[in-house]
């Protein structure tokens, strides 16, 4: 016989309900993905890495991308099986992301409760940086190997078992391994273990011998990843690509209007009809508070930090998206801490709902390269067409002249192959070397063409649109926009 609370549903009903809001939750997210979507400029660079043989994959990863080769080779193998459709090239971070979510759910409820692991996983896909990663990138299987080093971790805390140690080093190197900026999520593993080691069986001292024995086995593992890492630094700056960031921007991502709000929304609804809702402190769960809110505020505030005082930026939550894991599980927390029981389930309901409501809103800024490539099918092969791909390294104009670099700088052709003469474009023009390619491109494109097409990822360098406006007024060319959007087709005739 199900078991019942006197103060809230059975179990067969919190089953069904529970089972419903995840249906529902899943629907929204599948009404609004953009998994079968044009592909976006570095997932387009991603194709091209691993496109030809596995030899090549292994060196276009370590010569043009900023993590290992781990995901790449995994991708080439991906597309060896399954063909290189837009759906294979993200077939990889979709199984990752889904067995993240069942990784979270198994988390969350050997830590709380099924309550709580439903709520944490709803909040968990909520996050733009998370849904974010379904992409052809490596962001999804690194937040993967981040779950599991968490939940091996945690089986490791509440047992003296060797093997869940072993598997938190090896979980934890797949993380580093799988991108290279996720690395300080030791930090939130040590919070964990300072924490939650008190109530172990062997004491807090020995559980954190145990951990930093563990941290070096990952270092010793971890070493070979940083010959790449060093090799990097020379090509700092086509890493560092990002603004400046604001206080405004790192206060966004700490505090997630969408999550906020939904919880605000579902305890006022609530509230509002009943007003027999209250917060109801736990004892003993001090410790889980204070190991999550180091895992959820440290990570975007020492990549801001870092972005104040570093050489760039690096301020982009999909750097440290598993920040994303501490969060929800805080936010599920709470939630759990209202009371009674039936009007906390009900006001999980509204929260899921909103959810899934604003989920169905959410717009995507897609970079449209298929639908450019379409745009362009009118060009002959003689047709110049100037490519403004956003790439940083194409503002560096001597990489055109080697074959290989080229190559790289035209991926977005290399899977949307467009009609025409490519010419590529860089979006800054302040050294020498650039304004002389600049002038090159009006004697030699400009003025033996009576069309030329312009493909550009917005903005736009309006210094670089004025130029160009110059040199086709002089031929007498008119501007007309064939497309509009993130990607920009436009020719001049």
């Amino acid at each position: 016989m199900e078991n019942e609370d006197p103060t809230g549903f059975d179990a067969r009903a919190l089953r069904r309900i529970s089972v419903s809001l995840a249906l529902i939750f899943a629907a929204s997210l599948a009404y609004n993905s953009f998994f079968t979507g044009s592909l976006w400029l570095d997932e387009l660079s991603t194709f091209w890495v691993v496109r030809d043989s596995l030899a090549d994959t292994w060196h276009r990863a370590i010569a043009f991308q900023g993590q290992s080769p781990l995901y790449y080779l995994l991708l080439w193998a991906d597309l060896q099986i399954f063909g290189s459709s837009e759906i294979s090239l993200r077939l990889i971070s979709l199984v990752a992301l889904i067995l993240a979510g069942g990784t979270l759910f198994r988390l969350a409820r050997r830590l709380f409760d099924d309550e709580v692991a439903l709520l944490a996983v709803v909040f968990f896909f909520s996050s733009s940086c998370v849904l974010r990663a379904l992409s052809a990138r490596p962001y999804a299987l690194a937040l993967l190997f981040a779950v599991l080093s968490v939940d091996a971790l945690s089986r490791w805390l509440r047992s003296s078992e060797r093997r869940h140690l072993i598997e938190y080093v090896i979980f934890t190197a797949l993380t580093y391994y799988s991108h290279y900026l996720f690395a300080p999520i030791v930090i939130f593993h040590g919070a964990l273990v300072w924490w939650l080691a008190k109530d172990s069986t062997q004491g807090r001292t020995q559980r954190v011998r145990s951990f930093l024995g563990g941290l070096l086995a990952i270092g010793v593992l971890a070493a070979p990843g940083l010959v790449q890492l060093a090799s990097l630094n020379s090509r700092r700056a086509s890493l560092f690509y990002l603004e400046h960031t604001s206080l405004l921007e790192f206060v966004k991502v700490l505090l997630p209007v969408t999550l906020l709000l939904s919880i605000v929304v579902g305890v006022v609804v609530i509230w509002a009809f009943t007003r027999g809702m209250r917060f109801q402190r736990v004892q003993g769960e001090a410790g889980h508070i204070c190991a999550l809110l180091v895992g959820y505020v440290l990570p975007p505030l020492l990549f801001f930090l870092y972005s104040l005082v570093g050489h760039g930026s690096l301020f982009n939550d999909r750097y440290f998206a598993w920040y994303a894991i501490p969060l929800s599980l805080l936010l599920a927390m709470g939630i759990k801490r209202l009371h009674p029981a039936r009007l906390r389930t009900l006001c999980v309901v509204v929260i899921v709902l909103f959810l899934s409501f604003a989920e169905t809103q959410r717009r995507w800024q897609i970079e449209d390269w298929r639908e450019a490539s379409r745009a362009l099918q009118s060009a002959n092969a003689a047709t110049p067409v100037l490519l403004a791909s956003g790439l940083v390294e194409a503002n560096d104009v001597r990489w055109y002249a080697e074959a290989e670099k080229k190559a790289y700088l035209t991926s977005p052709l290399g899977y949307y192959p467009m009609a025409g003469l490519t010419v590529l474009l860089p979006r800054q023009f302040d050294s020498v070397a650039a304004k002389a390619y600049l002038a090159e491109i009006n004697s030699e494109v400009f003025k033996h063409a009576s069309k030329v097409y312009l493909v550009y990822l917005t903005p736009l360098p309006q210094s670089l649109r004025a130029q160009l406006s110059v040199y086709a007024e002089a031929r007498h060319l008119k501007r007309r926009v064939l497309l509009k959007g993130p990607v920009g087709v436009e020719v001049f005739e």
